[in-house]
């Protein structure tokens, strides 16, 4: 049985090494979308005193945070039907993972729509918004093949162990070189932040995090949707 586990492992290992680490150069917008949905206006230099026009009085932010897409939308990409249906990011809007089988007219006409204040042509280039359309129709992960209705990763914590290094190279053996959220006492590192926000975790290991060279796990390192659930699954256990 042992050496049955042992050759399963050894298999898999050989064949991490020769189906990731590379670029898959047609996800790269998809990745420039993606971090453009996580902070915009960091990426394009923006900052607003006031908040986003359609914001809706019952959220709880104010200025520029009110302008990000994962604000309202959530990073389950399910609004109010997902992760932000309660608590402080509560806004009532609606998710747009039902949005990614819509054409990129109709898309971009959301985008532009300035009679409902969601204009952001006004900020973004038409490459900007053509991206973000891309990641909006192929980006967006179904949530549920990752985590349980309790909010329990379903991967494999054993094929995650073995994919964790491309993420300790820089975060350290312990996963904690970096404080991930400086809000919190004591240094969070990178299991603190995936029991924290899974959601948010998946959206970071997938497409990476604005600002700071930090490679997308899909587009640069070429792994697939289930190797970045066996990565939070295995910061999870």
């Amino acid at each position: 049985m042992k050496n049955s586990l042992l050759v399963t492992i050894i298999i898999y290992a050989i064949l991490l090494i020769f189906t990731s680490g590379c670029n898959n150069s047609e996800m790269l917008p998809v990745k420039k979308g993606a971090q453009l949905y996580d902070n915009w206006p960091a990426l394009k230099g923006k900052k607003f005193s006031q908040s986003h026009q359609s914001y809706p009085k019952e959220g709880n932010k104010k200025g520029t945070s009110t302008f990000k897409c994962q604000e309202c939308h959530g990073w389950d990409y399910l609004g109010n039907k997902g992760m932000y249906a309660k608590g402080p990011h509560y806004t009532g809007i609606k998710g747009i993972y039902e949005m990614k089988s819509k054409s990129k007219k109709d898309l971009l006409d959301i985008l532009k729509n300035s009679k409902t204040g969601h204009d952001f042509s006004k900020w973004l280039s038409s490459e900007d918004l053509e991206n973000l359309i891309k990641f909006i129709q192929v980006g967006m992960m179904d949530v549920s093949l990752a985590l349980d209705d309790n909010g329990q990763a379903k991967g494999s914590k054993l094929k995650g162990q073995l994919l964790i290094g491309k993420c300790l190279g820089c975060h350290g053996s312990s996963g904690k070189r970096y404080d991930l959220d400086r809000s919190k006492p004591g240094k969070q590192g990178l299991k603190d932040i995936a029991k924290a926000n899974p959601q948010e975790t998946l959206h970071k290991i997938s497409w990476g995090h604005p600002q700071t060279g930090m490679p997308s796990g899909i587009a640069d390192l070429g792994l697939s949707t289930a190797n970045v659930i066996d990565i939070l699954t295995h910061l999870m256990k």
